[in-house]
């Protein structure tokens, strides 16, 4: 879009894009090329390069093209920056994952083996297999090692196989 078409109250929109020094640098070292540069315009007394810039709205100055390569490096070092504050102090939009420690695995097998030894037909292990075959048809097979599980599940399972051998 031309700048000169764009609606005076969406001008800012123009100056926080990167796409338009994007375009402005490379437009403007395109047009600045001998190939456009020495062939004439309509007007005889520009070349072509600068009345395609011109008719353009971007900027037939050279320095241009150094610019628009500096402010996209700034947007890039900017937007990565911003991006590291937001991982660090944002919390995830989403379901959050659990981090098992060593403290909660211990304390989730002994409740495993609670469950197992307080009946005598194993139904804690069967509940829990029963769990991980609705993420897993191959859970009830024996296979804890799958990656159609969560961590969770995963840890679940493996503890479970780890006790039954």
């Amino acid at each position: 879009m031309v700048t000169g078409a764009i609606p005076d109250w969406w001008g800012w929109g123009y100056w926080v894009s990167p796409l338009s020094y994007g375009f402005n640098a490379i437009a403007g070292n395109e047009m600045s090329a001998p190939r456009w540069m020495n062939k004439p315009g309509t007007n005889t007394t520009i070349s072509l390069g600068t009345a395609v810039l011109k008719n353009f709205d971007v900027y037939t100055d050279k320095n241009w093209y150094w610019i628009g390569t500096a402010a996209i490096l700034g947007f890039a070092v900017l937007f990565n920056i911003l991006f590291t504050f937001a991982l660090a102090y944002l919390s995830p939009a989403g379901k959050s994952q659990a981090m098992i420690t060593e403290e909660t695995t211990k304390e989730e097998t002994r409740s495993t083996q609670s469950l197992s030894h307080s009946d005598g037909n194993n139904t804690g292990e069967m509940a829990i297999l029963r769990m991980n075959s609705r993420s897993n048809p191959d859970a009830l097979g024996g296979n804890a090692d799958s990656l159609g599980m969560d961590f969770a599940e995963h840890h679940k399972a493996s503890s479970l196989h780890q006790y039954v051998q």
